[in-house]
């Protein structure tokens, strides 16, 4: 007999986890990032290219990101707008099936 307590379990520790990402991902990332600031402070205090490249960098990073949610949100009120019919398709011909009688005919 299989035990699937240790599946269900890892599935439930998961979902309260912080971020979907695991803890080498975070580590990554947040390297990446501490480098990135480093550079930033350090080098683009005396480099006035170095502080336009970088602040145009993380320029296009937040336009991106905001340009990303900004159609997801558009996305989501073009799908919801579609999703609301199909219900209400659903709900009228689920009431016409609840409605009609079943009569049992013998032969």
């Amino acid at each position: 007999m299989l035990n699937r307590s240790t599946e269900t379990d890892s599935a439930y520790q998961q979902s309260w986890n912080f971020s979907p990402l695991s803890k080498l991902q975070l580590g990554i990332i947040i390297g990446i990032l501490t480098v990135y600031s480093l550079i930033y402070l350090i080098y683009a205090q005396h480099h006035l290219i170095v502080l336009y490249i970088m602040t145009g960098l993380i320029f296009a990073l937040m336009s991106l990101l905001y340009t990303s949610g900004i159609l997801a949100v558009t996305y989501m009120l073009i799908k919801m707008d579609k999703l609301e019919k199909e219900v209400e398709n659903c709900t009228i011909t689920k009431i016409a099936i609840n409605d009609a009688e079943i009569k049992v005919v013998d032969k």
